[in-house]
């Protein structure tokens, strides 16, 4: 009977030190379903914000020559299955029989959107739009799998999302798509690097030799991707990863050589002529790095120079709060000492120098491909800042907010002053409905939608100087005046020629959305009634 009863009470006690022992557990898996919960919420609201406010700047933003010439590319794909941009024959005369100054894949893409989507310059906008979705959330993945530091990702979600210029350039042309399959190529890595690394390296190099199909800027992240394997796994290297590696890229190099197989000689001299402004010489190094920081982060970053609004120059204090955070990353040991903030930071360090050696143009566009990085070494930066007290956290709150607020007032400008709808629009209707038959339109790319393609338009900004050819229709705006200005130092006999044909032709129409206009000339052989057409011309800008 004692027996007995020490073995009921054992087993008692048995079972209430399983239940105490269960019981915190069971608190710690629902608070860790809680926080994956919030997490995922955190993340589709971010992502939803992004598509929101980007696709509010797509509807609005003024057009550019380039995106016509895309979207020619690729309509003709989708209507004739034929990859040529008649329209653009003015720089190269060629590219009315096949193009080769591009990489084919984003064009292709983009025929098969319009398919789907319909032919539009918003279709074509759209199509931008989800590929800086997928870079967002790639780079997201990318700095959740190496930091597993949830506050950090979600800083680098917040400032990503809330960057201005993130939006800016994933709302247009392809270099938004070549960025985010690099990115993806990255996450990828990421994501399955600890499962099974050759995985990973293959899935990654995919992504990588896709982008660089897409644009050759996509091939940087093949240089981050080696960062982040020999910080994180570089103990792990195998020989047999090399051949592995190498394969997407063999494989794109041959379907890329397949399709230059059909006129060698024309390649070389289009893809030539297209790399000339890109080029550089690294003999003069210093003199690059000033270039850079001049020409692409002053002057086109920070908008100092003419034509632009006053409020995008506080984009100098975006341009401050990158360079300090790259400083302070550097000499902060708790940052420099983490293997996943140092290699973000070495890629964010190898970026910038690969665009100031190898990048010519010094063009706005290409900070798609460093500007998430920027934002990934800003959040590392205040993280690390919000650990050191509760001042610090308000001085990270600020910083945030104002990031934030001013990418929110930047686009609720725009869109109050929808230069799409205001200044486009009007002066691609107006030619809509007054060209007719066989005449021709000396325009920008952005007309190739109204304008039926190469049956109306030609972009010749030198109006026929070179080609001698006659327009009935010129349309001075933003871009052709800019180049109109230029030549008055570079080539005056162009400019002169150039001055005296427009001085022949009659104003005819003008549209304007703040600093963003279009003016309509007629040609004095246009019967009188084609010339006739005087609608919103009191609002052209004043003189040239």
């Amino acid at each position: 009977m004692n027996t007995q009863s020490v073995d009921s009470g054992a087993t008692l006690t048995s079972l209430k030190g399983l239940q105490l022992l269960r019981t915190p557990h069971r608190t710690t898996n629902v608070v860790s379903i809680n926080t994956v919960r919030h997490e995922r919420l955190f993340v589709i609201s971010c992502l939803a914000a992004y598509v929101v406010l980007a696709v509010l700047l797509a509807n609005v933003r003024p057009p550019q020559s380039d995106e016509g010439h895309f979207a020619e590319g690729a309509m003709e794909i989708a209507t004739t299955g034929r990859f040529i941009i008649p329209t653009w024959t003015a720089w190269l005369p060629t590219l009315n029989r096949h193009v080769f100054v591009a990489m084919p894949l984003y064009f292709f893409s983009l025929a098969a959107w319009f398919r789907v989507f319909g032919i539009s310059m918003l279709s074509m906008r759209y199509f931008s739009v989800l590929w800086g979705t997928v870079l967002v959330f790639a780079y997201y993945v990318v700095v959740r799998k190496i930091s597993r530091d949830r506050r950090t990702t979600w800083l680098v979600l917040l400032l990503m999302v809330f960057n201005y210029d993130l939006i800016n350039l994933t709302t247009a042309r392809y270099d938004g798509m070549a960025a985010a399959l690099s990115a993806c190529g990255l996450a990828a890595y990421a994501a399955l690097r600890e499962r099974h690394l050759s995985l990973a390296l293959f899935a990654a190099n995919a992504c990588i030799a896709v982008a660089a199909m897409t644009h050759p800027y996509g091939a940087l992240g093949f240089g981050y991707l080696l960062i982040l394997f020999l910080v994180l796994d570089r103990k792990q290297f195998r020989p047999s990863y090399l051949a592995l590696v190498a394969i997407p890229y063999v494989i794109a190099l041959f379907s890329w050589t397949l399709y230059i197989s059909q006129d060698v000689i024309m390649f070389k001299s289009q893809f030539l002529s297209n790399a000339q402004p890109h080029k550089t010489s690294l003999l003069h190094p210093l003199s690059l790095l000033v270039s850079e920081l001049h020409e692409r982060y002053w002057v086109l970053f920070a908008g100092m120079r003419a034509g632009v609004p006053v409020y995008m120059r506080l984009k100098l204090g975006i341009l401050i709060l990158y360079l300090i955070s790259f400083i302070a990353a550097v000499l902060t040991p708790t940052i420099r000492k983490n293997k996943a903030s140092s290699a973000l930071l070495a890629c964010a360090m190898f970026g910038f120098l690969a665009l100031t050696m190898g990048e010519g143009s010094r063009l706005y566009n290409y900070l798609v491909h460093v500007i998430a990085l920027y934002s990934i070494v800003l959040a590392i930066c205040l993280r690390h800042l919000r650990s050191l007290g509760r001042p610090h956290r308000a001085i990270v709150a600020v910083i945030v907010c104002g990031v934030g607020s001013f990418t929110l007032a930047s686009i609720a400008y725009r869109v109050r002053l929808n230069s799409y709808n205001k200044a486009y629009l009007p002066a691609a209707d107006y030619l809509n409905q007054h060209v007719r038959d066989a005449q021709l339109v000396f325009a920008g790319g952005e007309f190739v939608f109204p304008l039926s393609c190469d049956r109306h338009l030609l972009d010749d900004p030198q109006l026929g100087y070179a080609n001698q050819r006659h327009a009935d229709y010129i349309v001075m705006g933003n871009a052709y005046d800019s180049k109109f200005q230029r030549e008055r130092s570079q080539d005056p006999k162009l400019y002169n020629y150039m001055d005296r044909i427009l001085h022949t032709y009659r104003l005819v129409f003008a549209s304007r959305a703040g600093l963003d206009y279009y003016r309509v000339y007629a040609s004095p052989d246009l019967p009188i009634q084609q010339q006739s057409a005087k609608s919103n011309v009191e609002a052209a800008p004043v003189g040239f």
